[in-house]
């Protein structure tokens, strides 16, 4: 098992499912410390869980229940994952609503962050399958979405230390081009 990460500190927003998961995992499994969070408690518990049985011998995991539009709770999560192990060394974003306040982008721009660019179509069909999870695109058609991630798109291109192109990357792709690129930074 590599422990290439070993003591590197990371936040994850969206780490309960999808790429924020897969991005826990392997960077777990070369040993950082990974700080997951998202609004669902229960997808939380069961994503670490998950992530601790198929890697037994990796880093450190913890979660935070958190609603990134809400500035005082990623307030809390920050400190709390800066105090989880050694420091917060970097933050991998993949929540929707993160960029929308100015004190977030303050805190992202502070750490290494990724904004994980897609195709605007192939984005839409992966978060209508799970709109229950997600308040604010229930009932959203792609002309809304659009609308939506444009407004954000600037603020999320600001606040990353750099852009990766999904393309039709996998998960396991994109996340080992995240640690390539953490291990080119440290």
């Amino acid at each position: 098992m590599k422990r290439d990460l070993e003591n590197f500190g990371v936040l994850i927003t969206g780490g309960g499912t999808g790429i924020g998961k897969a991005c826990a995992a392997e960077m777990y499994s070369h040993g950082a410390l990974v700080t997951i969070c998202g609004r669902t408690e229960e997808n939380l518990k069961q994503s670490v869980q998950e992530i601790v049985e198929s890697h037994q011998d990796g880093g450190v995991i913890q979660y935070v229940t958190c609603d990134v539009t809400d500035e005082e709770q990623v307030l809390e999560t920050v400190l709390a994952a800066d105090e989880f192990g050694e420091g917060l060394d970097g933050v991998v974003s993949t929540g929707g609503g993160i960029v929308l306040l100015e004190e977030n982008r303050t805190i992202l721009k502070k750490n290494k962050t990724y904004f994980l660019e897609a195709n605007i179509e192939d984005m839409y069909e992966r978060a209508i399958k799970r709109e229950n999870d997600r308040p604010l695109l229930k009932g959203m058609d792609i002309t809304e979405f659009k609308d939506l991630y444009m407004k954000r798109r600037d603020l999320y291109i600001e606040s990353a230390t750099a852009t990766i192109d999904v393309g039709k990357k996998s998960i396991k792709d994109l996340t080992i081009e995240i640690i390539n690129n953490e291990k080119n930074i440290i």
